[in-house]
């Protein structure tokens, strides 16, 4: 093709496969690689790009704009894991999976399920609406954890500060399981009553306003 004292041409490199092939277009400016891309060094894109296959980096690479995934991201395989960290628009934040542990500085707001096996480590707020959470492995938390929806913990729960459950005017029911069958420690928002069902043992002053029923 020519355009006044300019000359660019199209190129075009079949692969081996069929429908496989590398396109250069001279009018636009762009590459179009049809098949799967493997890059064994740094690479940097700068530009947009669109990859339809699978695309394998075995060394850095830097994305500079927008990124979008229409498949999966697969990071390292099974015992040979990477680093993968996202940093946020506030210093500092950021979220970060060091091959085995999960770590997010920052606030983070989920809807939907959570299903986490391994440790995560949370500096900041979590705030998570969705109909269930299930924990199966160490949770640290620096700062506020919002949870809307059922949530299920299988371990030993250990709290250093405050637990308030639902606000003034606003109250949700709280009971704690004994190990003897049917024995229960029951607060009723409803009827905004403490049932306690088994064996009770104070130590210390006690200050009881209101009624008081012993069964």
């Amino acid at each position: 093709r020519k355009c006044a004292n300019l000359l660019w041409y199209d190129v075009t490199f079949w692969g081996s496969q069929a429908g496989s092939a590398t396109k250069w277009h001279a009018a636009t400016g762009s590459l179009e690689l049809t098949g799967a891309l493997s890059v064994y060094k740094a690479a940097t894109i700068s530009g947009s790009a669109t990859v339809a296959g699978t695309l394998s980096a075995n060394g850095a690479l830097n994305v500079v704009g927008a990124a979008a995934l229409g498949g999966a991201l697969t990071v390292g395989s099974s015992s040979i894991g990477q680093t993968v960290m996202i940093h946020g628009a506030s210093s500092g934040s950021f979220l970060q999976y060091d091959a085995d542990e999960l770590e997010l500085k920052g606030t983070a707001s989920i809807d939907g399920e959570l299903f986490l096996t391994g440790p995560l480590g949370v500096t900041g707020g979590v705030t998570i609406n969705g109909p269930s959470v299930a924990v199966t492995a160490p949770l640290s938390l620096t700062g506020t954890l919002v949870v809307t929806g059922a949530t299920t913990l299988d371990g030993t729960l250990g709290v250093g500060a405050a637990v308030t459950v639902g606000s003034n005017g606003n109250g949700h029911d709280l009971r704690a399981y004994g190990a003897a069958p049917g024995s229960a420690f029951n607060w009723d928002s409803g009827l905004s009553k403490l049932q306690v069902t088994g064996a009770t043992s104070i130590t210390g002053a006690t200050t009881i306003t209101g009624a008081t029923a012993v069964t």
